[in-house]
């Protein structure tokens, strides 16, 4: 059984790995004519980032819906499958996005939604 600091430590570990995750996602956005990435900040916690849903009971990301904000410009992270092992919802549909679709995401096992509609995405390929 875990005491209460390493409960504390455990927990603070996981909600890092999503705020990294998130950080990770924002650096690769070169565009962003709503600003909405300017509250992906740290003054205040990542679950109230605009776009950003997390799992009320463990704060992991659950939710990232960044749909028709108006042409965000950028890639995806190649290991958002992985960084957010517990995304249900993907969404970024009408946006600028360019690169792939990373491979990751069959990673993200809880993933229900994927919704990439009008970007210039295409699927990554394994490497022979």
């Amino acid at each position: 059984m875990a005491t209460g600091l390493q409960s504390a430590t455990l927990s603070t570990y996981r909600n890092e790995s999503d705020h990294l995750a998130l950080l990770d996602f924002k650096k690769r956005i070169s565009q962003d004519p709503l600003q909405i990435m300017s509250s992906w900040n740290t003054s205040i916690h990542f679950c109230s980032w605009v776009g950003v849903t997390c799992n009320h009971a463990n704060k992991r990301v659950m939710i990232l819906n960044l749909e028709a904000q108006k042409l965000l410009h950028g890639e995806i992270p190649p290991d958002v499958g992985i960084t957010l092992p517990n995304l249900e919802v993907f969404a970024g549909g009408v946006n600028k996005f360019t690169g792939t679709i990373p491979l990751s995401l069959a990673n993200a096992s809880r993933l229900q939604v994927l919704d990439f509609a009008t970007n210039d995405l295409d699927l990554a390929k394994e490497k022979c």
